[in-house]
C-alpha cells in the first residue's frame, strides 16, 4: 500500500483528539540525580499509549481496526515509545530541532505522493489537520538529528572492513543468479487481454506503446519496464511466465488478483561470479546499517541510565483488556 509510510507517521497524533479524556499517565521518566532535569515530555499518557498501539498495528498489519495483539508487541509499543520520548527529552537538552526549511521540503515530498485530493482524504481519515503531520514530521527529524550527531558522529567504515566483509562472504553469496529484465501490459479483464493479444500480433505492434497506452499498472509511462529481477522477486506465476521466454517474446495471457497480464522479454543475463568492486557499495552500506544499529542502542541504553522507568500497571492493566 503506496500510503502506509506516511498513515504510520501519522497515526500515533491521531489520538490527540482524545487527550483530555485519556489524559492519565501510563509511564512517567523519572531523572535520576541531578544531571536530568524534569520536563512536561517525560510524562506519556494513555492517548499516547493508544497511538503508538494503533502505529504499531498499522505497521504490521496495514489496517487502522481492532485485531488481537500478542502482549509481546504491546510491550513493543510501550518500548519504542519510551525511547522515542528520550531523544525527544535529549532533544531539548542539546537545544536540537529540526528546521522549518527541512520539515517544508519532507512535507512537500510527501505531498508529491499523493494528488491534492488524495492527500486531504488521508489527512480526513487519519483525523488529522496539515499542522498535525508537519508537527509528527519535526518530531522525526529532530530525533534523527540527535541520534546524527550523538550516536553515529563517529562511526566510520574502513576500506579494510569492506575487504574483510567481502572475504568472509559464503561462495554461494558470490554469485549473482540468473535474472530478466521484461515489461508488462495490464488490463482489468479478458476480453481487454484478448484485445491487447491481437493488437500485439499486427505487424510493427511495439509493446512499449501498447503499454502506455492500454495498461493500467504503475510502470505503463514507463512502457510497461519492470526493470531487472531474479527468480524469488516477483510472483511464482509471473516467474513462470517469464523466464522461459525468449527476449522480444510474448507471454500468454496470464490472470492474477490485479488484473490480466501480457509480458515480454526484453534481455536475459545467466548466472555468473560477483566481482568484488560490484558489491562494494552494497557491502559498505551493510557495515554501516550493522554499525548504526548497534550505536543507536548502545546510545538509546545511555540514556535509559539517565531516568527510571515508572509504569502504572493498573492502568496497562486496564487498557490492555480494552485494546484487543
Amino acid at each position: 500500500m503506496r500510503c502506509a509510510w506516511l498513515l504510520a507517521l501519522l497515526l500515533p497524533a491521531c489520538f490527540e483528539h482524545k487527550i483530555r479524556l485519556e489524559d492519565q499517565t501510563v509511564v512517567e521518566l523519572v531523572p535520576v540525580g541531578e544531571r536530568t532535569a524534569a520536563t512536561p515530555l517525560a510524562r506519556i499518557t494513555v492517548a499516547d499509549y493508544k497511538g503508538e498501539i494503533a502505529r504499531l498495528r498499522f505497521e504490521r498489519e496495514e489496517t487502522l481496526y481492532a485485531k488481537t495483539m500478542p502482549p509481546e508487541l504491546k510491550a513493543l509499543a510501550l518500548d519504542q515509545l519510551v525511547e522515542r520520548r528520550l531523544l525527544a527529552i535529549e532533544a531539548e537538552s542539546l537545544g536540537i530541532k529540526a528546521s522549518t526549511t527541512a520539515v517544508s521540503k519532507e512535507l512537500l515530498a510527501m505531498k508529491g505522493a499523493f494528488t491534492q485530493k488524495e492527500f486531504e482524504q488521508l489527512l480526513i481519515d487519519t483525523f488529522q489537520t496539515e499542522a498535525d503531520l508537519r508537527r509528527a514530521l519535526e518530531e522525526r527529524i529532530t530525533q534523527l538529528m540527535v541520534l546524527e550527531t550523538q550516536a553515529f558522529n563517529r562511526l566510520k567504515v574502513e576500506e579494510a572492513d569492506v575487504q574483510k566483509a567481502w572475504a568472509e562472504k559464503p561462495a554461494e553469496e558470490k554469485i549473482r543468479p540468473e535474472r530478466i529484465r521484461a515489461r508488462q501490459i495490464v488490463v482489468s479483464t479478458e476480453d481487454e487481454g484478448k484485445k491487447v493479444q491481437q493488437e500485439l500480433a499486427k505487424k510493427g505492434a511495439d509493446f512499449g506503446e501498447i503499454a502506455k497506452r492500454m495498461s493500467i499498472a504503475p510502470e505503463a509511462e514507463k512502457g510497461g519496464d519492470l526493470g531487472w529481477f531474479e527468480r524469488g522477486q516477483m510472483p511464482t506465476i509471473f516467474e513462470e511466465a517469464c523466464f522461459p521466454l525468449q527476449p522480444q517474446q510474448v507471454s500468454l495471457l496470464i490472470p492474477s488478483e490485479y488484473g490480466f497480464h501480457l509480458c515480454q522479454l526484453l534481455e536475459r543475463e545467466p548466472e555468473r561470479p560477483l566481482g568484488f568492486e560490484e558489491v562494494r557499495v552494497h557491502l559498505e552500506r551493510e557495515i554501516r546499517t550493522d554499525r548504526m544499529r548497534t550505536a543507536q542502542t548502545e546510545y538509546l541504553t545511555t540514556l535509559r541510565s539517565r531516568f527510571n522507568v515508572v509504569k502504572d500497571e493498573v492502568v496497562l492493566a486496564t487498557l490492555d483488556k480494552e485494546t484487543p
